[in-house]
């Protein structure tokens, strides 16, 4: 019996799939399989193909990516290597329970493959204080579109105060703190992850935050935050004016942040740069203070600042 001719769909899935594995850009369709790419656009009324005869082929390139890029202990988040914090409400705005990694996104090869299908590299010669590696040399939005591929999110300026707060009850106060399971964390991990957060750190050490800033035509700060992947973009769930912010450099206190996450009163604590237009935020701990930097501006990247990955708790 002769060999039955590949189905053009399946021909089309099978190669286009394996780019995708290897991270690599998708190449343009020749044109003998422009009637398969017609059959993706939205606006097409052609039903899609029955898919037979190599549908196990398939079947099992699927199965490669998922293997290849199902969230693995690494950089998924383990719930025992997780904190919960408690969802808040600021003035209007309110977010749901979280569990945040108690570090910041290690490397692996399935990440490195994501990065590259997106069109860049990370690097991870970047060590937290208990010497775990994590990735860094990557711009704000590639970070944040990263995370979010790996299903995280990143937490906005003000769910990092509400973060401190929480750390500070816990290391200062010994008030119970729990992990993504429900159990007790110590208070050496605590304390660990206060300091590497929170505290003055030699070689400096920082992580990005999800809160970008622009101006307006009227010249008003625009703030946006809470960035998910859809569609292949990045795209700012959450977007408002800032109407009340220091403009200055200085001290901050911390329990003054509004709802955006940005300071309204001076203070002794962390040390503040105000928001610029076209700027990104990160905290960034050296050996002389810990700074709140909101003009960063947007296509930064240093080895030494990475993300924290975050999720929903369920």
């Amino acid at each position: 019996m002769a060999n039955k001719k590949e189905p053009a769909w399946d021909k089309f899935m099978r190669e286009t799939l394996q780019f995708v594995i290897r991270g690599k850009n998708i190449p343009s369709p020749v044109s003998d399989l422009k009637s398969v790419v017609d059959l993706l656009k939205p606006e097409s009324t052609k039903k899609e193909p029955i898919k037979q005869g190599y549908v196990s082929e398939i079947d099992d390139v699927l199965e490669e990516i998922n293997s290849a890029y199902a969230p693995t202990n690494e950089f998924n988040l383990d719930l025992d290597k997780c904190i919960i914090l408690p969802g808040k409400k600021h003035e209007n705005y309110r977010y749901e329970d979280l569990v945040v990694s108690m570090h910041k996104l290690g490397y692996s090869r399935s990440i490195e493959n994501i990065a590259n299908y997106y069109g860049f590299e990370v690097h991870f010669p970047s060590k937290e204080s208990n010497e775990c590696n994590y990735i860094g040399g990557v711009e704000c939005g590639n970070f944040l579109l990263l995370n979010s591929a790996l299903g995280n999110m990143t937490l906005n300026l003000r769910q990092l105060f509400d973060l401190k707060n929480l750390l500070t009850e816990g290391v200062f106060f010994k008030k119970k703190i729990y992990n993504g399971k429900g159990d007790q964390i110590f208070q050496y991990i605590l304390k660990d992850i206060y300091s590497e957060i929170f505290l003055k750190r030699n070689p400096l050490r920082g992580e990005f935050i999800d809160n970008a800033y622009s101006s307006n035509i009227n010249g008003s700060l625009i703030y946006s935050s809470n960035h998910r992947l859809e569609n292949g973009a990045l795209i700012p769930q959450r977007i408002g004016i800032v109407e009340k912010y220091l403009k200055e450099p200085c001290f901050i206190d911390s329990e003054s942040c509004t709802s955006a996450g940005l300071p309204i009163k001076e203070g002794w604590d962390l040390y503040y740069i105000p928001p610029v237009n076209d700027s990104v935020s990160c905290i960034i701990a050296n050996e002389n203070t810990v700074i709140i930097d909101c003009s960063v501006p947007r296509k930064t990247k240093d080895y030494a600042i990475g993300i924290r990955p975050a999720k929903v708790r369920k």
